[in-house]
């Protein structure tokens, strides 16, 4: 049921941002619903990496936290963050030219 999720959301941003910053339409409130929706689970998702194992090369699965935590910062960490940090300051970005003076 993850993968669904994760490919849902993954299809909206390939898609719906490029969209809705090339054309800049005004968004309505579900577009902001969805828009938070999205960099929830995102941010979600992000933070439960930490608690996810990993599968070794010998094909057992690390659990224990540190290692997992580990792996993660040195692979996707930053990718993600840079990522999710950026979905986050479009999103509050649009919310404050929405709501204007």
């Amino acid at each position: 049921a993850r993968i669904w999720g994760c490919l849902a959301f993954l299809v909206f941003d390939i898609f719906y941002l490029p969209l809705e910053n090339g054309f800049q339409w005004n968004r309505s409130g579900l577009d902001v619903t969805i828009s938070i929706s999205v960099c929830i689970f995102w941010t979600v998702d992000m933070v439960s990496m930490f608690f996810s194992g990993v599968q070794r090369r010998d094909g057992t699965v690390e659990m224990r936290f540190r290692r997992v935590c580990a792996r993660y910062t040195y692979t996707w960490l930053v990718v993600d963050a840079v990522l999710l940090g950026f979905d986050w300051l479009f999103l509050v970005g649009a919310l404050v030219l929405r709501l204007g003076p």
